[in-house]
């Protein structure tokens, strides 16, 4: 049960638990919206199947895709999907495949299968390092469904592989949680996933903060960074 408090975006009361699931009830915690703002924010603004600006999925570097599918394979016991997202897809938008720097692959799990798919993903070949501080994704990583990360080098790219519970059931309640707009775009092994936020991003060559994932001078930091990369970018917010 939730104390009375009032929506950040509407300014509405909210009494009791209104909320529709516990992902609705996390990202509240988060974010302090009401049911009614989330399904505003989170159901429009997606578009599934998107074509990047002439780039299809088929378009995507082989190296990625074939990581992408091999784990998938390798984790068939125990995830739904494995999405490829966020900065790397950002980067292709923009013509800049040089420039990627690592791919970040996402996959659902279970918690306490963690250990075990490890271990499987290692037997099959993949060498993965030794794990992350979630805290790298964030303070807020372990309420965003982050349960570990690992990395691992193939081909000289860096890939991290993102361990999530169940916050990362479909490509458009991933890229949600993304803080920055022109970062909100995922590839689930078919088709691509981009918000509003990202298109806009690019569009009109800005970087947008939409939702608060850490502390302020690490969004600083990242925000600057990305600057950095799209000099004739505007940031926002």
């Amino acid at each position: 049960m939730f104390l009375d408090t009032t929506c950040p975006t509407c300014g509405g009361l909210i009494v009791g638990d209104p909320f529709r699931d516990n992902l609705s009830r996390k990202e509240h915690r988060i974010q302090g919206m009401c049911q009614r703002c989330q399904d505003s924010v989170f159901e429009s603004g997606i578009h599934k199947n998107y074509i990047l600006e002439g780039l299809k999925p088929t378009d995507l570097p082989g190296e990625w895709v074939e990581v992408r599918n091999r784990l998938e394979h390798i984790l068939w016991f125990c995830t739904h999907k494995v999405f490829i997202a966020g900065g790397c897809l950002r980067d292709l938008r923009a013509g800049q495949k040089d420039q990627v720097r690592d791919v970040d692959l996402w996959v659902q799990i279970d918690p306490n299968r963690l250990q075990i798919s490890r271990e499987y993903v290692k037997a099959y070949g993949i060498p993965l390092n030794e794990p992350s501080s979630i805290t790298c994704y964030g303070p807020s990583a372990e309420d965003r469904g982050v349960v570990g990360i690992d990395y691992f080098e193939e081909n000289g790219i860096e890939f991290n592989l993102i361990w999530m519970g169940k916050l990362c059931d479909s490509p458009e309640t991933l890229i949600h949680g993304f803080d920055f707009g022109i970062n909100q775009a995922a590839y689930d092994g078919d088709n691509f996933t981009v918000t509003d936020s990202f298109l806009e991003d690019h569009a009109n060559q800005t970087i947008t903060r939409v939702r608060r994932t850490d502390t302020e001078k690490r969004m600083a930091e990242r925000a600057e960074r990305m600057k950095a990369k799209f000099p004739g970018y505007r940031l926002v917010g």
